[in-house]
């Protein structure tokens, strides 16, 4: 069996991470897989492919994409762009396993506009028709899943850190442990925004390291406004960094931090569980699930405290128990997979 990992939006850092990571864990699984990243196409060709998928129930580059994926010799394709009717795929024997990342449109609607509500709205139902298996990341979107499509294949996959990474003494631009790290891309609702002036407004016991892109491409002012907010406070704000310097970063991290409003299943909470590392984390159900042994912070008056040093942080146990949960999860998914269709 070969998968095809097809990645069309590269340019979503937490969904380039998401198949990275299953690359490289289901690769240890002994199964051949393969990543193809979309080249960036432009919004009039989307547009057409989508009327055309909309009022014909054909999808031109999906078909294009078909070819580059039976010229791999593969059967199984994994992503959420590859709208081929039923008939089609059992005809060229491809299994097409849908991601689906989250509920986020459903609980938060305030966080996009009403263009963009349709279009996902949209998007969603064509996913779930269109696919042989959809794959969810935690149990609560496994039962909300299950309820919206009865009968539908269904299942949960959470992905870990494949890598054992050592740990690493040398100096980065502050002091070993006296810094929490913050990684993620600066979507509105990771709420960076007020992790800074939760920051800002505390006795500062603890350094504050960013790293990540502070692109939302959903809101380009909150971008902006998110920029104007960095430069003109005292965390240290690296951007993108390269993987050794990724590394020494969360090895010589006190906690790493995630404040975020929603989550599918973040993937620095991962890294940082590869490290033992503590986790500080707002208190929504997905963390709770995620890192049961977690810090919580549910307001910004906690989130100070902890910057302060008046909220201890809850060291990581149990780490080897936690990643494999992750892990039977992963080879359920790769039992099933096996199964004839």
């Amino acid at each position: 069996m070969k998968i095809i990992i097809f990645n069309d939006r590269p340019d979503y850092v937490g969904g380039t991470m998401y198949y990275a990571r299953l690359s490289a864990i289901l690769g240890m699984q002994n199964i051949s897989i393969e990543t193809i990243t979309a080249t960036r196409i432009t919004s009039t060709i989307a547009k057409l492919d989508m009327l055309l998928l909309k009022y014909f129930q054909i999808s031109p580059l999906s078909y294009i994409r078909l070819l580059m994926i039976k010229k791999r010799c593969a059967d199984v394709v994994f992503g959420s762009n590859i709208f081929l009717p039923f008939k089609v795929r059992k005809f060229f024997n491809i299994k097409v396993i849908a991601w689906f990342p989250d509920f986020q449109m459903h609980d938060l609607p305030e966080m996009f506009t009403d263009k963009q509500l349709a279009r996902r709205t949209l998007f969603e139902k064509r996913l779930i028709f269109f696919s042989d298996k959809i794959v969810v990341q935690n149990d609560a979107d496994l039962k909300r899943m299950l309820a919206k499509v009865p009968g539908k294949d269904v299942q949960v996959l959470k992905f870990f850190h494949p890598k054992s990474l050592k740990k690493s003494n040398q100096d980065i631009t502050t002091n070993q442990n006296d810094y929490i790290l913050v990684a993620a891309q600066g979507w509105r609702h990771k709420r960076i925004d007020q992790v800074i002036k939760c920051y800002e407004a505390s006795l500062k016991k603890y350094d504050l390291v960013l790293i990540g892109s502070t692109d939302d491409p959903r809101d380009k002012k909150y971008s902006e406004e998110l920029n104007r907010l960095i430069e003109s406070s005292s965390a240290t704000y690296l951007g993108f960094v390269d993987e050794q310097k990724k590394e020494r970063l969360f090895s010589n991290c006190r906690a790493v931090l995630n404040f975020s409003l929603y989550e599918g299943w973040n993937s620095s909470i991962e890294e940082a569980i590869s490290y033992a590392k503590p986790t500080i984390l707002s208190d929504i159900p997905v963390h709770r699930e995620q890192v049961p042994e977690a810090t919580f912070v549910s307001n910004n008056k906690t989130l100070r405290d902890v910057f302060s040093g008046i909220v201890k942080i809850k060291d990581l146990q149990n780490t080897d128990e936690i990643i494999q949960r992750r892990a039977d999860t992963v080879d359920n998914f790769v039992r099933e997979l096996c199964k004839k269709r």
